[in-house]
């Protein structure tokens, strides 16, 4: 019973944690779509651009708090609002409020109490009680400090009960309003302590996971603890009741002043409002993201209970659905078109979506297919929902093709969507010919030779029209070719002949738009996506090239890993700069032709994705070489009749040692490009895993021997214990030395102690602060 409790009081703070953080999201859509007006001049826009990033900035720390901090956030400014209403409420009715009248009606025609006599002033009374005993009680003020300020707030209405002359009434209530404002800015202030260590815990907390696990890593992080789709799907969908509810009323009004007809035309107009306002800025898209990703989820895990498929890999249709469809609305500026065209682009949109999940449900329902008839299940029950999908999966994309082809005229969307279709169906067909093709094997006690081959045919017929949809990546495949050593030309033919169609239709599409078209960013970024294409292919195929050579030959080309890298570094080099370009581009045509939030955004992901990753990991495979080769430079090296007499192999490839071998310092024998290669991903020797690269090496060493064991003749100990004497000398730095080796390979951990740590600038109340304010989420 208790754990059932527990179990309801965590959903209820969950709920409350996801409910808390909405507002901050409104507020954020609220500032990117409020309008400015241009002729205020540039003093005006400087101060609402401001207040603007102000509000964002707010809105965005409130968003990312931790919970506890969140909860205290609020618990403040509920404080704040209920002593803000007490102040307005003695105000408008020492000022405002005529206790010699009769009655009031409010706006809407409802009467209320009567303003003369005990029974108004009991109503305020108990109403200013009960908001400053709640103000009282989320600041939790000490009890003689809450009877002081309850009787505050309640000090405007004794003036009216004592029927004091309007001059002292509104003074009253002014020195009232004052005495509740002084207290509040004293509890603000006391709070920007809390909220200074606060600040500081969560900035070196970012700071200690930026740096261990990098800002991709961070981004999840954060993505899981706020919860963010939740956030989303509830923005998105208070957003959209809450619109639903003002068309509603509107109508209404119309109705009942014109006497306005219900029907369908009526209805399908409130419902395209409703989905064009649905997506109108890039938040409102993020939030339809999210409604589609657990829409898509439910769909995925219907199915698979349906078909009876236990498959881990094919859950991720709740992750694949939105991001195309968030891909989708950026491509095509969903956000930023007019109503109209929004609408149909968006319809648009969802049609390819729809097509990419029923390609992603037939993935989920082909593997089951072929295990049911590979394995002669009998069971009627466990084949036909499989095969009542594998149906729908065929019927539905030739019916959604007659629909639109009878709709709309020939484009290239409607061609992509049909392209997709009929990928679809032929897949389905080859699916259920195999399927076919297994039961007739199970049906029959016979073994039937030619099922192999039928089954191949069947395949290769529809890898053949996935090629022709352009599935088929072709640089793996060259690769794989080429590093096998793959003798049949029968299987390098068509790779080449791709590769070399890939190579010249960018050619002749550039070709073609520089003799119709003048020079634009248009017709610059076609023709530098064109470039770079080329060049891609030109690394393939030498790459490609490089190691077809390598094959010919049954010597070891010690120099083929870095002909192989200097092609793919040039490769990647002019990659990085059509990135660099392509941004100038992208920036120039925001800046003075066609500026969007949804072309910043790409801008932002090109940006970190092309050019930074990009530049990193290149630098970092740069540093990891350089540092490879300058261990492998410092190892003793054995040529001619020593190495002859080692009769020994690599222990990496296994192949004999042919013009020299790298000695480590455990005295195990190694080719030096196998051994870089080694290095490039652990610093340890591969045999004992002792380090390979030790600068003063005083320990104790193993017997000098090769790979079996063997010392070889003629090489003594000596050449690798030249220093002894030295380190005898320093004895007692080199046995401290494993020690100081591991503090330099991790010199972070000793930072982040002193930052985590108790430091003598951090004081026995900023930790209390830290550990009260702070919680594991």
């Amino acid at each position: 019973m208790a754990s059932a409790h527990g179990r309801l009081g965590q959903h209820v703070l969950a709920v409350l944690d996801v409910v808390l953080r909405v507002p901050s999201i409104f507020i954020i859509d609220a500032i990117f779509n409020s309008y400015s007006d241009p002729g205020t001049g540039w003093t005006g826009t400087a101060g609402r651009a401001l207040i603007r990033a102000l509000g964002v900035l707010v809105s965005s720390v409130v968003l990312v708090l931790s919970q506890k901090s969140l909860f205290k956030f609020y618990t403040l400014f509920a404080a704040v609002l209920l002593g803000a209403a007490s102040v307005l409420i003695n105000y408008y009715s020492t000022s405002h409020i005529d206790f010699y009248s009769a009655y009031n009606r409010a706006a809407l025609g409802f009467r209320l109490l009567p303003r003369s006599g005990a029974t108004l002033w009991l109503g305020l009374a108990l109403l200013q009680l009960l908001l400053g005993l709640g103000y009282v009680a989320l600041l939790n003020v000490q009890s003689f400090c809450a009877a002081l300020l309850v009787l505050d707030i309640m000090a405007p209405l004794w003036g009216l009960m004592l029927e004091l002359p309007p001059q002292v009434r509104q003074a009253l209530a002014l020195a009232s309003g004052a005495i509740l404002a002084a207290h509040v800015a004293i509890n603000l202030l006391w709070k920007l302590k809390w909220f200074y260590y606060s600040c500081r815990y969560v900035y070196l907390l970012l700071r200690h996971m930026y740096r261990i696990y990098g800002l991709q890593l961070l981004l999840e992080d954060t993505w899981k603890r706020i919860r963010f789709p939740d956030i989303l799907r509830v923005f998105w969908l208070t957003r959209m009741t809450a619109q639903a509810v003002i068309l509603v009323y509107v109508v209404r009004v119309v109705r009942s002043e014109s006497g306005l007809q219900l029907g369908w035309d009526l209805f399908w107009d409130l419902t395209s409002n409703l989905i064009i306002s649905g997506c109108d800025s890039t938040l409102t898209v993020l939030g339809m993201s999210a409604v589609i990703s657990s829409l898509a989820h439910y769909l995925g895990l219907s199915i698979l209970a349906f078909i009876g498929s236990t498959e881990e890999e094919d859950k991720r249709l709740g992750f694949v659905a939105p991001v195309l469809f968030f891909i989708l609305a950026l491509q095509t500026g969903l956000s930023g078109l007019d109503p109209e065209e929004r609408l149909i682009r968006l319809s648009r949109n969802m049609c390819l979506l729809l097509t990419a999940i029923l390609h992603f449900i037939h993935g989920m329902t082909d593997p089951v297919l072929m295990s049911l008839s590979a394995s002669h299940v009998s069971s009627v029950r466990r084949h036909v929902p499989v095969l009542l999908v594998s149906l729908v999966l065929f019927a539905l994309p030739v019916l959604l093709s007659y629909v639109l082809w009878h709709h709309y005229v020939l484009n290239t969307w409607l061609f992509a969507v049909t392209a997709f279709c009929v990928e679809l169906c032929l897949k389905v067909l080859v699916s259920l010919t195999v399927y076919a093709l297994f039961m007739i094997d199970g049906f029959y006690n016979v073994l039937w030779e030619k099922l192999d081959d039928y089954v191949y045919y069947v395949r290769s017929t529809g890898n053949i029209v996935e090629f022709v949809f352009g599935v088929r990546m072709t640089d793996p495949v060259l690769m794989s070719l080429s590093a096998s050593h793959v003798s049949s030309v029968r299987r390098h033919v068509p790779v080449l002949l791709v590769s070399l169609v890939l190579f010249a239709l960018p050619v002749l599409l550039s070709y073609v738009l520089w003799h119709h078209y003048v020079l634009n960013t248009w017709l610059f970024a076609v023709t530098a996506f064109c470039v770079e294409l080329c060049l891609k292919v030109l690394v393939s195929l030498t790459v490609y090239a490089l190691f077809m050579i390598d094959g010919f030959y049954n010597v070891l080309w010690e120099k083929l890993d870095d002909y192989v890298y200097y092609v793919r570094s040039t490769g990647n080099v002019v990659e990085f700069v059509f990135g660099v370009i392509m941004f100038g581009n992208g920036a120039y045509t925001m800046m003075f032709e066609s500026g969007s939030k949804i072309r910043a955004c790409m801008m932002c992901l090109h940006a970190y994705f092309n050019i930074y990753l990009q530049a990193k990991n290149g630098w970092k495979t740069f540093i990891n070489r350089r540092t490879a080769v300058k261990k492998i430079n410092s190892l003793p090296e054995v040529k001619g009749a020593t190495l002859r007499e080692i009769e020994d192999v690599c222990a990496i490839c296994y192949q004999e040692f042919a013009a020299s071998a790298r000695i480590t310092p455990c005295h195990h024998y190694f080719h030096a490009l196998c051994l870089r290669k080694w290095l490039y991903i652990q610093d340890t020797c591969p045999m004992c895993h002792q380090h390979v690269y030790i600068e003063d090496d005083g320990h104790e060493r193993a017997a000098f021997s090769n790979n079996n064991g063997y010392a070889a003749p003629g090489q003594e100990r000596a050449e690798f214990e030249g220093e002894e004497g030295g380190a005898d000398v320093g004895g007692a730095a080199g046995g401290a030395e494993p020690e100081n080796e591991l503090l330099e390979d991790n010199d972070s951990i000793e930072y982040d102690g002193e930052e985590w740590g108790t430091q003598p600038g951090v004081t026995l109340a900023e930790e209390e602060y830290i550990n009260d304010d702070t919680d594991s989420n």
